[in-house]
């Protein structure tokens, strides 16, 4: 609520200039941040449909869920900075090491298996 407060009256302090500048950057960034994830769904849907496609073909049960969940978590990475901290965080909790090494032990037994 205060944020539009605020803004009116840094407009109102701050020299046309610098709001002029400003309104720039700020224009420049929206333009560019909804360019990128316009460009992310895109990429995330044609994803789909090829997983979707190549599931479908080897016969595999829930296919559109399991294309759908790889398309979605191909776009995750994005999100990292956000999640990462709490993933640190669970990684510094002693049970959750272990639940973790074993985890990790787990997928090299699979991968060498």
């Amino acid at each position: 609520v205060e944020r539009d407060e605020v803004l009116s009256w840094a407009k109102k302090v701050m020299p046309q200039a610098v709001v002029k500048r400003m309104t720039l950057v700020m224009d420049n960034l929206r333009y560019a941040v909804g360019g990128y994830f316009k460009a992310q769904f895109k990429i995330m849907g044609v994803v789909f449909l090829i997983l979707m496609v190549g599931l479908a073909l080897l016969r595999i049960n829930y296919f559109a869920l399991i294309a759908f969940l790889i398309a979605f978590l191909d776009f995750l990475p994005f999100f990292f900075p956000l999640f990462g901290r709490q993933l640190l965080l669970l990684d510094s909790k002693p049970e959750a090491q272990s639940f973790i090494a074993s985890g990790k032990c787990g997928l090299f037994q699979i991968g060498n298996g």
